[in-house]
């Protein structure tokens, strides 16, 4: 990227941003596609490595989306319709939905079609990198490939994780279930003791009624 470019995709949001990334990507795939592209770069987000922290540092991350590529073709387009955002919306559909794609994505209306965390990388079908061998394709759209590491390190971590977290929702399943008998022993045991309380005072208002009863008719 150009150093003198940087500000007009910098102020572009998160949404925006991936609609771009979508937009430049697949605009002539099919929703599909588009759906697993936005999602690889939140999937690239939430992964703890070197792929950044943010939308703007995973798509802007040099040689990561050949559109931010200063050598690439697609480069002065994607310039194009950054510094122009609204009046390339207005008039493009494809542009129009690849934001409604981001949008569904980022705020969760639109799930993971994976169905797991670990697709971190996609290409076109007739690209095939050297490292290729050491991943496995998991999905296909159009033309457009979707693949895992097949050491798939995220999805071991999460494993892990959830083995965890399996362990602390059954500890707390446990505290829960030991403080719910005890609050209904204690409700209960009130309600007896209130029961009794009742009862005592009923018995002597009874009592005080049979015994006023019997001095009248004394009387």
């Amino acid at each position: 990227m150009k150093p003198q470019d940087a500000p007009i995709f910098e102020r572009l949001t998160d949404a925006q941003l991936v609609a771009l990334t979508v937009y430049m990507e697949a605009r002539n795939q099919p929703v599909d596609a588009q759906v697993g592209i936005a999602w690889v770069i939140m999937l690239r987000v939430a992964h703890p490595s070197w792929m950044g922290k943010t939308v703007h540092e995973v798509v802007l991350k040099p040689n990561q989306f050949s559109e931010y590529n200063s050598n690439d073709p697609e480069y002065g387009p994607s310039v194009a319709v950054a510094r122009d955002w609204d009046g390339r919306y207005e008039a493009d559909k494809a542009l129009k939905v690849a934001e409604g794609v981001a949008a569904g994505v980022l705020s969760g209306h639109i799930p993971n079609p994976f169905g797991r965390d670990d697709v971190l990388y996609f290409r076109e079908e007739h690209v095939h990198p050297d490292y290729e061998a050491r991943q496995t394709m998991v999905a296909k759209w159009g033309t457009t490939t979707f693949w895992v590491d097949k050491k798939r390190p995220v999805e071991a971590c999460n494993k892990e994780g959830n083995m965890l977290a399996g362990i602390v929702i059954g500890i707390m399943a446990v505290v829960a279930a030991i403080v719910y008998y005890e609050v209904r022993h204690a409700y209960f045991v009130r309600k007896i003791a209130a029961a009794k309380e009742v009862t005592a005072t009923a018995r002597q208002t009874v009592d005080a009624i049979e015994a006023a009863v019997g001095q009248a008719k004394k009387g």
